[in-house]
C-alpha cells in the first residue's frame, strides 16, 4: 500500500437535502470543493457506493453521511491510522468510527447530535470489529471487499460490509477519528430498519447472532423486538422533541475537535 502522502483517498455521499449537506459535510476541510462523489435519487446505499467501488480509481473510498462533518486535520489522523494498521495487518478491508467490537462493547469517539453527546470515547487503538455505524465506512479498494447490490435502503450495510469482508479472510476496525455527526433522534425501529433487520437475517442466517451498531441479529429477533417495543413506549411517554439545529463547526470547538 502506498505511503501516506501518495494513498489516494475518495469521499463519496447519498444525497437528499442540500440544506444538510451545505451546513455539514461541504464544510469539512478535508472534501476540498467539487470533489465529493454524490450519489443522488438512489433507493440503496449499497447499489450507490458499488458504482464508485467496483472498479474505483482511488487507494482507499470514504463513504459519508451527508450530516457529519469531518474536524479539521481528519485525514491527516486518517493517514496515520491507516499507517498504524498496515504495520502488522496490510491486508485490512474496512475501517469504521463508531460499531461492536468483538467482545461485544460500543466502541468509537462520535459526537452525536441525535443523542446530544459524544459516544463512546478516545484514546484507544484500533479495534477489530464485528460491525461498524453507517455515518462513515472507509474501503480499501484493493481488498476487493464491496457492498451488496441486493440490499435495499439504508441501515446495516455496515454489519453485512463487515460479514462480507470476514468471510473473504479480511478484517474490519473501529478506529479513534472524531467527527461531528449532526443526526436526528431515531423515530422508530419498524419500516426500513425493520426490512434491513430481516435482510441481514435471511442472508447471515448461518453466522447469528450477530451484533449491529443498533441491535442483535438473532434467529428469534427478540432482541430486535424489544427494542422496537421499547423505543414505541418511550416515543408514546414522550413524544420525539427535535433539537435545535447546531453548527458542527461550533459543536467541534466546544468538544476540543478544532481550536
Amino acid at each position: 500500500m502506498p505511503t501516506s502522502p501518495e494513498r489516494s483517498l475518495a469521499y463519496v455521499a447519498c444525497i437528499n437535502n442540500d440544506t444538510i449537506l451545505e451546513q455539514c459535510l461541504l464544510r469539512s476541510e478535508c472534501v476540498a470543493p467539487g470533489s465529493l462523489i454524490e450519489k443522488r435519487g438512489y433507493d440503496s446505499a449499497s447499489r450507490a457506493f458499488n458504482e464508485e467501488l467496483v472498479g474505483g480509481t482511488a487507494d482507499v473510498y470514504i463513504f459519508v453521511h451527508q450530516d457529519v462533518y469531518f474536524p479539521k486535520g481528519w485525514e491527516q489522523r486518517l493517514h496515520a491510522i491507516i499507517d498504524q494498521i498496515e504495520a502488522t495487518d496490510p491486508d485490512w478491508a474496512v475501517i469504521g468510527l463508531t460499531g461492536k467490537a468483538r467482545d461485544g462493547s460500543q466502541v468509537g469517539n462520535v459526537w452525536s447530535s441525535g443523542q446530544q453527546k459524544v459516544i463512546g470515547r478516545g484514546g484507544f487503538a484500533p479495534a477489530p470489529a464485528t460491525s461498524v455505524d453507517e455515518l462513515t465506512i472507509i474501503v480499501r479498494t484493493a481488498s476487493g471487499v464491496t457492498f451488496d447490490d441486493n440490499f435495499d435502503g439504508f441501515h446495516m450495510y455496515g454489519t453485512d460490509i463487515v460479514l462480507t469482508a470476514r468471510a473473504a479472510g479480511k478484517t474490519s476496525y473501529i478506529v479513534d477519528a472524531p467527527v461531528i455527526h449532526n443526526s436526528q433522534p431515531l423515530r422508530t425501529y419498524m419500516g426500513s430498519y425493520l426490512e434491513a433487520y430481516l435482510f441481514m437475517r435471511r442472508k447471515w442466517w448461518d453466522v447469528l447472532p450477530v451484533e449491529s451498531s443498533c441491535s442483535t441479529i438473532s434467529k428469534t429477533m427478540l432482541g430486535h423486538i424489544k427494542l422496537i417495543v421499547m423505543l414505541w413506549i418511550e416515543r408514546k411517554i414522550r413524544p420525539l422533541q427535535l433539537p435545535p439545529y447546531r453548527d458542527a463547526q461550533v459543536i467541534a470547538r466546544q468538544i476540543g475537535l478544532e481550536s
